[in-house]
């Protein structure tokens, strides 16, 4: 089953590169319209019985941001505010091992499915339709802190970055962050095999609507302007997302604590790390 699956893969990311790069000899613009499309599609990470029925089970709600319906979850207490942010193609399940402990040392304690995962409605994702989710909650309950893995690291990085963040904000928890989006996205085009001047053009885009150089978002160049203290953990072994950016993610974070581990990869599924991350939230409740 495996080995059909990565024949699929391969067969698919031909396919997409080839239809891609055929478009771009007629419309260079269209071919990077396309290939956002492409990146911002999530095609995986859906949900076992399981993982549904308890997602339904511990449901709090819903709240619309750019017409998608967000599904949110509560484990109300008295406690300090926070929010639990997954990564790419995962969903608030991810949080379950983290909840006994949160709700016992009494943490009001918040979780959210991205656009187009989990519970949540939409065909697209991008970092900014998370953070502006991730706005939406912390506005709203007046959370004061947040903690995420992976791409919802990012995206609570986006938002803490933001100028209308609220002031309730006071601690950022991030777990193996995206860091080099320019990076990232390079991988991504060359996955496809995909011409340069596609490239060229979808960064062009990218620069006309977000008013930025795309390097503007990498991680380490957000987190300069960012005065909240925090916690950043990334696993050496990281073979999705380089450890090296959290490295220089740390160096330009004066109040934030970088812990580094070896052998949990990017998930970072250990006792150890969520050890870590219990013994900050004690100091910080």
């Amino acid at each position: 089953m495996k080995v059909l699956k990565r024949i699929v893969y391969k067969i698919l990311v031909f396919i997409y590169g080839f239809g891609i790069n055929f478009i771009s000899f007629f419309s260079t613009n269209i071919a990077a319209k396309i290939t956002f499309k492409v990146f911002k599609k999530p095609r995986g990470g859906k949900l076992k019985k399981s993982q549904s029925d308890y997602l339904h089970q511990e449901l709090d709600g819903y709240f619309e941001v750019n017409n998608d319906k967000i599904a949110y979850y509560r484990w109300p207490s008295n406690g300090q505010k926070i929010l639990l942010i997954h990564g790419w193609e995962s969903s608030s399940v991810r949080w379950k091992p983290y909840l006994s402990t949160l709700i016992d040392k009494g943490f009001d304690v918040y979780a959210l499915d991205a656009p187009a995962h989990g519970l949540s409605s939409g065909k697209y994702f991008t970092p900014q339709l998370y953070a502006d989710a991730i706005a939406h909650l912390v506005e709203k309950f007046n959370i004061s802190i947040l903690l995420g893995h992976s791409v919802g690291a990012y995206s609570a990085l986006i938002y803490a970055h933001s100028k209308e963040r609220s002031s309730s904000l006071k601690h950022l928890l991030l777990m193996a962050p995206t860091g080099n989006m320019v990076k990232f996205m390079d991988r991504f085009f060359k996955l496809l095999g995909l011409r340069d001047t596609i490239k060229e053009q979808y960064y062009k885009n990218l620069k006309s609507e977000y008013l930025e150089e795309p390097e503007y978002f990498n991680s380490y160049n957000l987190i300069k302007n960012i005065q909240l203290k925090g916690l950043l953990i990334h696993d050496i072994n990281d073979n999705t997302l380089p450890f090296s950016d959290s490295l220089l993610i740390a160096e330009n974070w004066p109040k934030g604590t970088f812990i580094q581990t070896e052998g949990f990869g990017h998930r970072l599924k250990s006792t150890e790390v969520k050890n870590a991350i219990f013994n900050y939230l004690d100091q910080v409740s």
